[in-house]
């Protein structure tokens, strides 16, 4: 069963669904002391499924996650109003277009 909580890191705080031990699992959205924020999808404490970056920077990045690393097509959307469409390989950038 999923239960809602807040748990706190060295690192930042992480709020939402939880599995059985504590872990993200679920909806939730992991805020760093950087002032960056990842919201989106977790298996067992791992990022994966749909995921969305937003930087202290104003800049912004989404994808999709599998065991805690982009995989197939994101956006990456620049705080200057340009973005990018961006096709990443296991945690790596594969290719990118500028699409505005």
């Amino acid at each position: 069963m999923m239960k809602f909580r807040s748990i706190n890191y060295s690192d930042g705080e992480f709020y939402g669904d939880t599995d059985w031990k504590k872990k993200p699992h679920g909806f939730g959205v992991l805020r760093f002391k950087d002032g960056d924020e990842f919201s989106g999808d977790f298996v067992h404490g791992v990022a994966h499924g749909r995921g969305r970056w937003e930087y202290s920077n104003g800049d912004e990045f989404s994808c999709d996650y599998v065991n805690g690393v982009a995989h197939g097509m994101g956006y990456y959307y620049c705080k200057d109003g340009s973005e990018y469409q961006v096709k990443m390989s296991n945690g790596k950038v594969v290719s990118s277009e500028k699409i505005v």
